[in-house]
């Protein structure tokens, strides 16, 4: 019985990628995909629901000089665990043609705080940046071609802001391909009209 109720758990495990429209079977194809991910349009609920340029303007003129290296560094967790996991689309960071391009549109965030790290007792997603939001897969022409929704991207905690950014974006690089595995190659999910 203890088998049959881990399995079940298993079988359902929580991912945050979710399928929204378009054709699926494109995420099971091996080729070279770029990327990029909008920051811009984000809204920090856990700061008077700021957009995201103005919640680092009002921490300070340090935060705006410094966010386009610390955007690197976070976005460095999402290219290599998302190349790491994957059978098929890989990420070229060089910029070069490729197929599609992947574009991961931050709707909101919870910037977190690194309160699991000072408490033993916690568990290690407290504290942790929370995202929601959209992944389009876009062609050649510009026409997005399949969508999936974020829903409660959630990393570890952390003292720094940066790597909470970054674990949050690991959890949604890897939950892409479960999805893909999960959904995608067996067949749960079928092509539907984009909805945009």
């Amino acid at each position: 019985m203890f088998v049959g109720l881990v399995t079940a758990v298993l079988a359902n495990a929580y991912t945050c990628v979710k399928f929204n429209s378009g054709d699926p079977s494109i995420l099971m194809q091996k080729v070279k995909i770029s990327y990029e991910i909008d920051w811009d349009h984000a809204i920090v609920t856990n700061q008077d629901d700021l957009l995201f340029p103005d919640y680092l303007k009002k921490r300070g003129d340090d935060f705006v000089e410094d966010w386009p290296s610390d955007r690197k560094k976070a976005e460095k967790y999402f290219t290599v665990r998302f190349n790491r996991k994957s059978d098929y689309l890989r990420l070229d960071e060089r910029g070069g043609d490729t197929e599609y391009k992947m574009i991961v549109r931050i709707a909101t965030i919870d910037t977190g705080n690194g309160g699991s790290s000072f408490n033993p007792w916690a568990s290690a997603k407290a504290g942790g940046t929370i995202i929601d939001g959209t992944i389009e897969f876009v062609d050649k022409s510009g026409k997005v071609v399949c969508i999936l929704d974020i829903v409660d991207a959630k990393g570890s905690g952390s003292p720094s802001e940066t790597v909470r950014y970054g674990l949050a974006l690991s959890e949604i690089a890897g939950d892409i391909h479960d999805f893909i595995e999960d959904e995608v190659e067996e067949g749960k999910v079928q092509a539907t009209p984009v909805k945009k």
